[in-house]
């Protein structure tokens, strides 16, 4: 991303999970290999002037077969007022959140897995990929409507990061046995 981050640093959002460390590898539990939920994260730090929040999973070991401006994006969530300072473990999966009443209204976006909400890592058997969730703080509201594609959001982020920190975790998946026909 450019523009304003390239002139002021970010203040630095400490992100935290009950459930995860970073570095260390992600529960099973929150990976399409277990029940695919989204894990619990807490964040602290945000700066005052910040005006909305965007939580953002990506894969930070994909590789594109055509180059592309964006990361692979799990999850998206925006439109999260400045005081929200976790999101509970199994977040909805659906475009608009109806609930707890601090998140009520805030939006998931259209991902690259035809969903709105949070899709848990499924790398290549065999492979180690490393998740990245961040907490981005704006200095203004992202003007897009719910569910929106998360490439959009991406690109309406940049220029307006006033606040940033992750939490990176790896997950590889275990390679299937090949099955030897019986004869």
């Amino acid at each position: 991303m450019t523009g304003t981050q390239d002139r002021v640093r970010p203040a630095a959002i400490t992100v935290e999970s009950a459930v995860m460390q970073d570095g260390q590898p992600m529960p099973v539990e929150y990976t399409a290999d277990g029940r695919n939920v989204s894990p619990s994260l807490k964040w602290s730090g945000v700066p005052p002037g910040a005006k909305e929040l965007v939580v953002v999973m990506t894969n930070e070991d994909h590789v594109w077969t055509v180059p592309s401006p964006v990361p692979l994006m799990h999850w998206v969530m925006y439109g999260i007022k400045p005081g929200v300072t976790e999101l509970a473990e199994g977040m909805p999966v659906q475009e608009i959140l109806p609930a707890p009443p601090d998140l009520a209204g805030a939006f998931q976006a259209h991902t690259t897995f035809d969903a709105n909400g949070y899709r848990g890592p499924q790398p290549p058997p065999g492979q180690t990929h490393r998740y990245r969730f961040r907490v981005v703080a704006l200095d203004r509201p992202i003007d897009l409507p719910p569910g929106s594609p998360a490439s959009q959001v991406w690109q309406a982020m940049d220029g307006h990061i006033i606040g940033e920190g992750s939490l990176t975790v790896p997950y590889a998946r275990t390679p299937r046995p090949v099955k030897k026909p019986v004869v």
